[in-house]
C-alpha cells in the first residue's frame, strides 16, 4: 500500500489525497476501508496498478486482495433478516496450495455458485478480507468480481494425505487395514447403520465411515476404488463419510503389508513405545494359560456384565444371549525381547487356526489347562507378521501388544 501511495503523491499533494480519501469513505458510508479507497483514486488518476495475487495463508484482516483457488465445499444458502430487510447468504470453502479460507456471498451471488461446482477453479478480483471465530473471510467488494473455470483435475484419484477437511465428492484408491462391527442407532425417531473402516494407501491411514444401506456392503482385502465420500473433522482426526452416490469398486490385489511398513514402520520389540502402532515380527513362544472364551454382547462386541443368569451390556442394555469371543494371550519373541501379545475374535481363530466354535466344544470335553497344552504344541514356535498396537496392561503394569492386523 505505501508504494500505491507513493505513486498518488506523484500527482497530488498529501493534503488532496487526504481530502479524496475522506469523500471515497464519506460515499460508501464507511464501507470503503483506505487502502480500497486509495485503489480507486489511483485509477482516477491513471496510475497502473500492479495487480498480484494473494495466497491463502498470507490473508490479513482488512487487505483488498485477489485470489485464485479451488472450490473444495458449498454450503447452504441461509436467509436472514436485518433492519427489516431480508438478505440470502452462502460460505464456499476454497483453497489454495498454501491453506484454506471461506468465500462469503451476498443475496444475488449466493445463486452463482452451487453444489456442482465444487473443485472447479475461481478467481477473485477486490475481495476485501474479514476474519469470524478465528477463520479467514472474503466479502466481494463493490468493484469486486469472480470467475470459475472447469479444473481438469477435478476426478483425479486423490493420496490420503492430500485430503482436507470440507472436500467432498473425493476419489481415492485405498486398502482395507480393519474393518469394525455393522452398527445400528436411532436418532430423533429413525433408525440407521454404520460401519467404520480403516483405509491405508502408500503414505497415510483415514477412516471411512459407510451409512445405512452403504454399511451393509461386503468388502474384501483388495485395493478399492470409492468415489464420491466427503472429508470432514471427527473426534480426534480427519475421516470420510459416505454419501447416497458412494461407489465403491474392487481392483487389484494390494500389497498390504508394504503400505504398512510404509506408514507405521517396522519396530524390535525392545524398542516398543506404549501407544504406537507398528509393525511387529517374531516367533510365538507359548501360549499363556488364560481363559480363552469370554460372554460378549452381539450388537456391540463389548464385555458384558452378569446378574442371576442375565446378561447387561453397558451400550445396549440387557441382552438375551451373549455371544462368545475368542481371547488368546501368548509371549511373541523375537532376538531382542519376549513380549507378551492379546488376540481377539477372527484374528485369534487364525492364529489357532480353529474356529470360536470349535474352541467351544473342546471346553464341554476337557479342562482349559489341556487344551491350551495341545494348542501351544500346534502353534509354538509359529512366525507372525502383525500391525500391533502397544499399550499398558493396567493388571500388572506390563507393556504389552494387541494384534490390530493379520499380514
Amino acid at each position: 500500500m505505501n508504494q500505491l501511495k507513493e505513486k498518488i503523491l506523484e500527482q497530488l499533494s498529501e493534503e488532496e489525497l487526504e481530502e479524496k480519501v475522506k469523500e471515497k469513505t464519506e460515499k460508501f458510508s464507511g464501507m470503503l476501508n483506505k487502502e480500497a479507497a486509495l485503489f480507486l483514486i489511483a485509477r482516477e488518476q491513471g496510475i497502473e496498478i500492479e495487480e498480484k495475487d494473494t495466497v491463502l495463508s498470507e490473508l490479513k484482516k482488512g487487505q483488498t486482495v485477489n485470489v485464485k483457488g479451488e472450490i473444495i465445499s458449498v454450503y447452504p444458502e441461509r436467509e436472514f433478516e436485518s433492519k427489516g430487510k431480508k438478505g440470502k447468504v452462502k460460505n464456499i470453502l476454497i483453497k489454495d496450495n498454501t491453506g484454506t479460507a471461506y468465500l462469503v456471498l451476498w443475496n444475488e451471488d449466493t445463486e452463482k455458485i452451487l453444489e456442482k461446482d465444487s473443485g472447479k477453479k475461481i478467481e477473485l478480483t477486490e475481495f476485501f478480507v474479514e476474519e469470524f471465530n478465528g477463520k479467514k473471510q472474503l466479502n466481494k467488494r463493490f468493484n469486486g468480481k469472480f470467475n470459475l473455470k472447469e479444473n481438469q483435475k477435478t476426478k483425479e484419484i486423490k493420496k490420503i494425505n492430500e485430503i482436507i477437511d470440507g472436500e467432498r465428492n473425493l476419489t481415492i484408491k485405498a486398502m482395507i487395514l480393519r474393518e469394525f462391527p455393522l452398527k445400528e442407532f436411532e436418532s430423533k425417531g429413525r433408525k440407521g447403520m454404520l460401519k467404520r473402516i480403516e483405509l491405508i494407501d502408500e503414505n497415510k491411514s483415514i477412516m471411512l465411515v459407510l451409512w445405512n444401506e452403504k454399511a451393509r456392503e461386503k468388502l474384501s482385502e483388495k485395493i478399492i476404488k470409492i468415489s464420491n465420500v466427503n472429508a470432514r473433522k471427527g473426534l480426534n482426526e480427519l475421516e470420510l463419510h459416505s454419501t447416497d452416490n458412494t461407489e465403491i469398486k474392487e481392483l487389484e490385489e494390494g500389497k498390504l503389508k508394504e503400505y504398512c511398513i510404509n506408514f507405521f514402520g517396522k519396530k524390535e520389540l525392545n524398542k516398543v513405545i506404549e501407544g504406537n502402532r507398528f509393525i511387529a515380527e517374531g516367533k510365538i513362544n507359548s501360549l499363556n494359560k488364560t481363559k480363552l472364551l469370554f460372554n460378549v454382547c452381539p450388537e456391540c462386541g463389548k464385555s458384558i456384565q452378569e446378574e442371576n443368569n442375565t446378561f447387561f451390556c453397558k451400550t445396549c442394555g440387557q441382552i438375551l444371549k451373549p455371544e462368545k469371543r475368542l481371547v488368546v494371550s501368548f509371549e511373541l519373541e523375537d532376538e531382542t525381547a519376549l513380549i507378551n501379545t492379546m488376540v481377539y475374535g477372527k484374528k485369534a481363530e487364525k492364529i489357532l487356526e480353529k474356529t470360536t466354535k470349535e474352541i467351544e466344544e473342546k471346553t464341554n470335553e476337557i479342562i482349559l489347562e489341556e487344551i491350551i497344552t495341545e494348542l501351544n504344541e500346534a502353534i509354538k514356535g509359529k512366525e507372525i507378521s502383525f500391525l500391533a498396537k502397544a499399550k499398558n496392561n493396567s493388571f500388572n503394569g506390563e507393556t504389552e501388544l494387541v494384534l490390530e492386523k493379520l499380514l
